[in-house]
């Protein structure tokens, strides 16, 4: 008797218990935006970036693709995959191609908008709508001045010249040969430049004696933080025919290749020498004679443009 007693009081203590409780309130909570990765208004984005979009909880999924929306060439919803992590909080944007960058000093504008159609896993929407938009990098000039302490002429025998303000590459009238070395500080481009778009030498003629029209090499090279006597035979990294001007004025060399070379290096100056590829008379000079960093006009210069912010 008293044990059906007890189990009575148990159930009756069960259902008081039961009748007590009071049901979770349903989510009534609109989801939100918590960080934006490029972050709004974010300029130099690289061309590989990936937009991530992180919410406050987790997210339907297919609502948040749905209300995904872009006018931009190359984000629109045809041109990205949608990647989802972190248990559906964090939305991975990812363009199919990569980013294009702005073809001068313009800014080149991305934007994107998630719309308030963006649902959270309860059906609840997003207050508001969320765009943001973000720039990639530009094409951005500069020229780099020749360096007077590292340019100049080195011959066969091993003499060095870095402080006149005009550079030989030839023989000279004893028939002993000479080449001319050029540097430029690539050091001094700014520290956020990302890759070479473009790069143009241009050395100034001064003079000239090639009665046959013979044309020199140009070589890329690296000797550092001093021009000595050894450079004269020093391995090239890299050569081209090229043909200076046979009369006063500028000769101009395409060397973008050459220059991003050094640049990815990590190299603090782009150096190259003019090798004479003719031969003279062991009574004339025979060659060409181009102005150095140390003349007062006309100095040889680098011209370049970077991909920057």
């Amino acid at each position: 008797m008293k044990k059906a007693l007890v189990l009575a009081a148990v159930a009756l203590l069960l259902v008081f218990v039961s009748s007590c409780r009071t049901a979770a309130p349903p989510d009534t909570t609109a989801p939100q935006v918590v960080s934006l990765d490029p972050a709004a208004g974010a300029v130099g984005v690289t061309k590989t970036t990936s937009i991530s979009i992180v919410f406050n909880e987790p997210m339907d999924t297919a609502s948040v693709e749905a209300a995904y929306s872009s006018d931009s060439e190359g984000i629109k919803p045809g041109q990205v995959t949608f990647t989802w992590q972190d248990d559906d909080k964090k939305l991975v944007v990812t363009p199919a191609a990569e980013l294009a960058y702005s073809p001068n000093a313009d800014f080149l504008t991305y934007s994107f908008v998630i719309g308030a159609g963006a649902q959270d896993k309860a059906g609840n929407p997003l207050a508001t709508a969320v765009s943001s938009s973000f720039s990639t990098m530009r094409s951005l000039y500069t020229q780099l001045e020749g360096e007077a302490a590292l340019d100049g002429s080195v011959a066969v025998y091993g003499s060095a010249v870095t402080d006149r303000d005009s550079i030989f590459v030839g023989e000279d009238d004893g028939g002993a040969s000479s080449k001319a070395f050029f540097s430029f500080p690539l050091k001094d481009l700014p520290a956020d430049a990302e890759s070479i778009k473009w790069a143009e030498l241009e050395v100034y003629t001064v003079s000239a004696y090639d009665p046959d029209d013979d044309h020199c090499r140009l070589e890329l090279v690296d000797y550092g933080e001093s021009l000595d006597g050894d450079d004269y035979a020093l391995a090239a990294l890299g050569e081209m025919p090229v043909f200076p001007s046979r009369v006063a004025g500028w000769s101009r060399y395409g060397l973008t290749g050459w220059v991003q070379q050094r640049f990815t290096a990590g190299s603090a100056h782009f150096q190259v020498r003019f090798d004479y590829l003719g031969s003279g008379d062991g009574v004339t000079e025979y060659g060409y004679r181009f102005n150095s960093a140390d003349a007062d006009d006309y100095r040889p210069v680098l011209k370049v443009v970077y991909y920057g912010p």
